[in-house]
């Protein structure tokens, strides 16, 4: 299946309509716990941690999971579909690359033992698909590494 290339001629209303929607989706009580929990609480040291929440059916960690990590691959489906521009995509889904972050070290064994192997493909095809996008991600992954140390710290006192 090819996949349309992505628009060249810069943003339109419709794209920031698109996004809007996207951004409203994301308020609704159920979707703030579940992004609060994955992006505050969750700091996986493992493929393990991932395979852990995302095998576990039925717990709370595991519908969050699924709640969050399938959103945010839908709304990069539009953008690798080219239905929303990337760049102004990109100006409102950190928490996507944050999270991408997280889970990129493990993404290949994560597939594997769930047995899906385009798990997260178009999150990983925005993230990945250009010099700064991966910059973007290194940076993040760098953050999360400070954050688990002071929380370490924090722990330890």
């Amino acid at each position: 299946m090819a996949k349309k290339s992505a628009k060249k001629s810069g943003p339109s209303a419709k794209d920031a309509q698109i996004v809007m929607q996207l951004y409203d989706l994301r308020r609704e009580t159920r979707m703030r716990e579940a992004r609060e929990y994955l992006a505050v609480q969750f700091f996986p040291e493992s493929a393990e941690d991932f395979i852990k929440i995302a095998t576990t059916f039925g717990s709370k960690e595991n519908a969050y999971f699924r709640q969050v990590f399938s959103y945010w691959n839908m709304a990069a489906s539009l953008v690798v579909q080219g239905v929303v521009d990337k760049n102004l995509f990109n100006t409102w889904a950190s928490e996507m690359y944050f999270l991408w972050a997280k889970i990129q070290p493990y993404i290949s064994e994560v597939r594997a033992v769930m047995g899906v192997a385009e798990f997260l493909q178009h999150v990983e095809t925005v993230v990945e698909g250009d010099a700064e996008g991966r910059k973007r991600r290194q940076h993040l992954q760098q953050r999360q590494k400070k954050i688990r140390e002071m929380r370490a710290a924090a722990a330890g006192k």
